[in-house]
């Protein structure tokens, strides 16, 4: 089976629309409103690349050969950050009258999707999740193969994963030693557990997909994070366990995320039988990534058109009201920005296979 269940796929596109107003709505200061409870939103990024894992192994079932799939994934994935990077760019000499001072480290640093901070007009700390994501990308085949040919070794990799944020819990500094040519790569392996979650739980035949262990699982990782609040006295702050993800932030993304699987067949049939929430989820899904890279400018738009930058007192009122301006603003432009990104793709990956096949 090369192709995810029907239900499934909508559930996937139902949750990643979801994480992507979670998102948003988080940037806009929902992960610091009512501290540390609104904290908990940052275990959204963990779903993002769960449900990367879930729909990757199914692009690599589909693809002729290994190489096709990394062109298809890769060219993907590095066009609209480009584009974000070309947009930036016209900001800064819009600001600034000149253009941005350029080395070759810089250059190279751009392009291998590290943009230099105090280059950027407006943040852009979200560009993290794709220099993650391309390293996790380059290692995929690898477990795509252990799936058909020797699932435990997928485990053993799943638990060194998971091994690494509990270490990182007590020696913070340890994910500095993963920095391979500026590359931080500690992010990558760690995330990878939920990615490769993703490919098991919704491979075909899948081991792991049923009540009776998402309820375990809910048990146990509750369990562990009461543990560790009540007798390690760790910090329930989520934002001081993110960067770089430890064990305590695992624990809580997995925990969320086995809640939200237990019940996916009545989050789907919800969604799924009231038309408009359905549309607009599925608008959402469509342009998720132009979102992710988009909202940030529209919040700089947003603070600089309208003024909304920290008011003395900050409200529900205020916070829903810049949510709405910025989510729109993220919208209006998601749409053409989708469209130019989709079409550059398709050319590069046709005009790529074209060519090689022209040697074959």
């Amino acid at each position: 089976m090369e192709f995810l269940a029907p239900e499934d796929s909508i559930f996937l596109a139902y949750l990643r629309a979801l994480a992507i107003l979670g998102i948003v709505l988080g940037h806009v200061g929902g992960f610091w409103f009512f501290k540390p409870y609104s904290s908990y939103l940052f275990v959204i990024v963990s779903f993002f690349f769960f449900l990367s894992g879930a729909v990757s192994f199914y692009s690599f079932k589909r693809a002729r050969n290994i190489f096709v799939y990394y062109k298809k994934r890769i060219i993907k994935l590095i066009v609209p950050y480009y584009m974000l990077c070309i947009l930036c760019l016209l900001v800064y000499i819009s600001l600034n009258k000149e253009l941005p001072y350029f080395n070759l480290f810089k250059f190279l640093a751009w392009l291998q999707i590290r943009p230099s901070d105090n280059m950027m007009p407006f943040p852009v700390g979200q560009i993290w999740f794709l220099h993650s994501l391309f390293f996790i990308i380059l290692f995929s085949p690898l477990y795509f193969y252990l799936v058909d040919n020797d699932s435990i070794v997928l485990y053993f990799i799943l638990a060194f994963c998971f091994s690494l944020t509990i270490l990182v819990l007590y020696m913070k500094h340890l994910c500095h030693y993963f920095i391979i040519f500026h590359n931080h790569l500690y992010k990558s392996l760690a995330y990878s557990y939920f990615y490769i979650l993703g490919i098991l739980y919704f491979m075909p035949y899948s081991k792991i997909r049923s009540n009776i262990y998402l309820i375990i699982a809910i048990v146990v990782n509750l369990t562990l994070i009461i543990y560790m609040l009540l007798f390690l006295k760790v910090n329930p702050d989520i934002d001081a366990h993110n960067f770089p993800p430890d064990v305590y932030y695992f624990l809580v993304s997995t925990f969320s995320l086995s809640v939200v699987l237990l019940f996916q067949n009545r989050i789907y049939k919800l969604f799924n039988h009231i038309n408009i929430i359905d549309k607009i989820l599925k608008f959402f899904h469509r342009h998720t990534y132009s979102i992710y890279l988009l909202h940030t400018f529209s919040i700089y738009i947003v603070e600089r058109v309208f003024g909304l930058v920290n008011p003395i007192h900050k409200t529900i009122g205020y916070g829903l009201k810049k949510f709405l301006l910025v989510l729109i603003l993220t919208c209006i432009m998601s749409i053409p920005f989708t469209y130019i990104a989709d079409c550059v793709s398709k050319y590069l990956i046709a005009f790529k296979i074209k060519k090689n096949s022209s040697y074959g």
